[in-house]
């Protein structure tokens, strides 16, 4: 077990080094938009007359992810199994439930985890990020109008993107502070624009009435303009105005910002 333990910490140290000369090469390779050690948060809203959907994602950065590493080889044989990654996204869904907080007309209500996934995708320098999905779900009885508030404290220490999105499905949301879609798709696809000042949306209140009707909701394009935001991270970017829009996962980071996630941009 002790070899094991040594194996998984040279590789937290070879992915520091690698992130390390990254920073010291720009150019060399591109770095998760956000920074190396973020963990980056969403939540997918669906108000139905009788549940509320979370489809929840949390995509881990290198650094984080590598730390972890080590905890998901549950058999010490220094690789992850199908099986291994499985049972880590059981876990961790069973965490994020935990640390998701739904009250419905102020008395409070938990989640239930239905579905999980854990996968590892190709990050800088070959290196592994994670991505943690999970679908969650709550009962509700929307038959008269109601007031939710979601508010998420996991892993509440990382820094990242945190994002939440909201509709209803036979139900009506009014004045919604938060956009329908996800403007990151799903933590797939970061926009440039906004990698200066990443979304820190961790708690929503939405009002919902029973049944089909006009609604006013934040628009995916303008949802600064209706979030109430924290900014507790800021992770810059070497030209935040170029690249593409909808390929900010693989560009418009400085990689020598990479252990710099409280930095202010232009300072």
């Amino acid at each position: 077990m002790k070899s094991t333990h040594r194996r998984w910490y040279r590789v937290v140290l070879g992915v520091s080094a690698v992130a390390i000369c990254i920073g010291a090469f720009p150019g060399t390779a591109s770095a998760h938009p956000l920074g190396n050690l973020s963990v980056n948060h969403f939540h997918g809203l669906t108000i139905q007359p009788d549940r509320i959907i979370d489809d929840a994602v949390v995509d881990t950065a290198e650094i984080p992810t590598a730390q972890t590493q080590g905890s998901l080889d549950t058999n010490h044989d220094g690789t992850t199994a199908k099986d291994e990654l499985d049972t880590y996204g059981r876990s961790q869904c069973a965490a994020l439930s935990a640390a998701l907080s739904l009250a419905v007309d102020g008395q409070p209500v938990r989640f239930t985890v239905t579905s999980t996934s854990f996968v590892y995708r190709v990050g800088q320098a070959s290196l592994p990020t994670g991505r943690l999905e999970c679908r969650l779900e709550a009962p509700l009885d929307a038959t008269v109008a109601r007031s939710l508030v979601v508010a998420d404290s996991f892993l509440s220490d990382r820094v990242g993107w945190h994002e939440i999105t909201a509709v209803g499905e036979g139900t009506t949301l009014l004045n919604s502070p938060v956009p329908t879609q996800s403007i990151s798709g799903r933590l797939e696809n970061y926009p440039v624009d906004l990698l200066s000042s990443p979304l820190s949306v961790k708690k929503v209140t939405l009002d919902v009435r029973p049944g089909v009707g006009p609604a006013v909701t934040a628009t995916a394009a303008e949802p600064l303009l209706s979030y109430e935001l924290d900014r507790p991270f800021q992770a810059c970017s070497a030209n935040p105005k170029s690249g593409n829009r909808h390929g900010a996962r693989r560009s418009g980071a400085n990689p020598s910002d990479l252990f710099q996630p409280q930095r202010r941009c232009g300072r």
